[in-house]
């Protein structure tokens, strides 16, 4: 058997830190996956596998997408419950010395998704983490393309697997000795397509993104809830490779404080899914939901699944319900300001984590945009429930003044493809564009006259991405060819030259274009 490569022994090495999850390699513009990884994704993306050393004993299965594929190709991973680490390179292939540098910049779980491509529109995508002690349960819940996190503690396996099922998490965090408990096989069986992740047991000295007198709170109130809260913190930051800043405060909850309908119950009465086809057409929800937004739909699910308990909170929600049924116009005007409100809360997630793109901003200006008018439109209500949602909103004149001057208003999907900030924003990027136009003005130009100084009708001035820009001549028009000419390339049919000013001007607009 031949030495594995160096390429193969790095990737190898990383990933061995990603048993569980399929590894996408990046080799230029290609992220490929080896060995059983690539076995796992040829068949489940429907892709073609081949190997490295084809027809050899020591023969490497490999199989890879274009990288600016990946996020569909992600996507159908993640929704058939696998995990996908992404491998980049994290240097100039130009200047490494020898293999190029790379390592896992994220890994994309079910229970992790940011992305709108892979998410459901009017529902929760939560991250579950629980631990268990005889008959306690601690229970966490972390929506991270939301900003929500929740937790409680429960006593009581059944009332324990009804919480669980009722938020319908992607996927869950478990630790590995709760295998030995006796309840480990009830539970399992009801999550059998779900996404299990057995921890080590973690060493839980501190909660992050909470202050210390917020973790003395949450542990002397309930442990095991405060060890699933890091445990889904923890486990998200560690995956999503930087600090959940846009989380927001936990929300501790009682399971008594709202009305228990156990699973069989709430499948019976449709509420949320169809009896037989288990969609959200037919059900209750289906028939409520005329919300204008998506983060109303998934407060309305949220409703739905934890009816209240308190009769005084019954009351003040029936009160806003009964004052926009009663005033029609007022209720149009409102429901039509909302139409221009884009889903904030998972746009602003994905900017706090770095995954949004101009359109993303874009969607956050135009909802920004909306909020004065739907502030005034709430106005005439004087509920108390509607009058405090009222006082929480702002203008955020400052931001949308930012959007407003900086993005062109139908932006490009990816920031690879320039053309984002608009003209007379910044004078320096307004500098650099304009030698790019002068520049194809220039070498028209230039053909123009060298074709005159020289004699030679068929001169043609060049660009490619490999030899840069050049002059190219026909091997009948070499004896024409002035000395200044320094030879670049020889072709079956061409020479290709270049000269100190095409030189100068290529410094200048390769240079301008590394600068946009």
């Amino acid at each position: 058997m031949k030495p594995l490569t160096p390429m193969i022994k790095q990737y190898l090495q990383i990933k061995s830190q990603y048993p569980d999850s399929i590894l996408f390699f990046r080799m230029g513009d290609f992220y490929e996956m080896f060995f059983e990884d690539a076995r796992v994704g040829s068949r489940e993306l429907d892709i073609a596998l081949t190997s490295r050393n084809k027809g050899q004993k020591d023969s490497v299965p490999l199989c890879g997408i274009p990288y600016f594929t990946a996020e569909t190709y992600i996507s159908k991973l993640l929704q058939k419950g696998y995990k996908v680490a992404l491998c980049d390179q994290v240097e100039d292939p130009r200047l490494a010395k020898g293999i190029v540098k790379r390592e896992v910049v994220r890994v994309f779980t079910p229970g992790l998704v940011t992305d709108s491509i892979q998410l459901g529109t009017g529902e929760n995508n939560y991250l579950m983490g629980f631990c268990a002690e005889g008959e306690v349960f601690g229970l966490a819940f972390l929506d991270i393309s939301t900003g929500e996190l929740k937790a409680c503690q429960i006593s009581g396996f059944e009332p324990f697997l009804s919480e669980s099922l009722r938020n319908e998490p992607k996927e869950i965090l478990s630790l590995k000795r709760f295998q030995e408990h006796p309840c480990f096989e009830g539970f399992k069986k009801n999550f059998e397509n779900g996404l299990i992740t057995y921890l080590d047991e973690p060493k839980f000295d501190a909660i992050p993104s909470f202050n210390e007198m917020e973790r003395k709170a949450i542990l002397h109130k309930a442990p095991f809830a405060a060890q699933a809260v890091a445990m889904v913190l923890h486990y998200a930051e560690e995956n999503q490779k930087k600090p959940l800043s846009h989380i927001r405060p936990i929300s501790f909850y009682q399971v008594q404080d709202f009305m228990v309908i156990d699973e069989v119950t709430k499948r019976n009465l449709e509420l949320t899914q169809s009896l037989f086809e288990q969609v959200k057409r037919g059900s209750l929800f289906w028939v409520l939901d005329e919300t204008m937004t998506l983060m109303g739909s998934r407060t309305l699910k949220q409703w739905l699944n934890y009816p209240l308990m308190d009769v005084k909170e019954i009351e003040c929600r029936l009160e806003g319900v009964s004052e926009l049924k009663e005033k029609k116009i007022e209720r149009k005007e409102l429901r039509e300001s909302l139409r221009g409100i884009q889903d904030i809360e998972r746009l602003t997630s994905r900017i706090f984590l770095g995954h949004a793109n101009a359109r993303d901003l874009i969607g956050l200006r135009n909802s920004l945009k909306t909020l004065p008018v739907l502030k005034s439109n709430l106005q005439p209500f004087t509920a108390f429930t509607i009058r405090e949602f009222t006082s929480e909103i702002e203008n955020f004149d400052d931001l949308f003044q930012l959007l407003e001057s900086s993005i062109v208003d139908n932006p490009p999907l990816t920031i690879r493809e320039g053309e984002i900030i608009k003209p007379n924003y910044d004078k320096g990027l307004d500098g650099l564009r304009e030698i790019g136009r002068e520049g194809k003005g220039w070498i028209l130009q230039l053909e123009a006259e060298e074709r005159k100084k020289t004699g030679i009708s068929s001169l043609k001035v060049r660009y490619n991405q490999v030899f840069g820009y050049y002059i190219e001549v026909t091997k009948s028009n070499l004896h024409l060819v002035p000395n200044h000419y320094m030879r670049k390339q020889t072709l079956v049919n061409a020479e290709r030259f270049i000269t100190p000013e095409l030189k100068e001007f290529e410094t200048k607009v390769l240079g301008a274009e590394e600068a946009i």
